[in-house]
């Protein structure tokens, strides 16, 4: 179990990306504004120069920090959010060193 569905990644990753021209209304980009850089990209990388794998790891990173801030960190309400199982969430958070 991923966090997120293959067949709907690249839409998803179009939402992420400014340059892409997708809405940056819904989900981790509403945060992001034109002229600052997307989530998770450090100032002046381009997110469409990244491959695939690094787009996808900002994009869960993006999505657990979402979940984890709405719920008050609680790691279980998090994982019941992310519809995954809290041991995976807390590899993921381990793997993406966000703790």
């Amino acid at each position: 179990g991923d966090l997120i569905e293959p067949e709907n990644l690249p839409q998803r990753i179009a939402r992420l990306t400014p340059d892409a021209g997708g809405a940056e209304s819904a989900g981790p980009a509403a945060a992001h504004t034109a002229g600052s850089p997307a989530p998770g990209t450090a100032a002046g990388s381009r997110d469409s120069d990244l491959p695939l794998k690094e787009k996808v790891r900002r994009y869960e990173m993006a999505l657990i920090r979402e979940a984890l801030d709405s719920c008050g960190g609680s790691m279980a309400e998090a994982a019941r959010r992310l519809q995954v199982e809290r041991s995976l969430l807390y590899k993921k958070i381990e793997k993406f060193g966000m703790r």
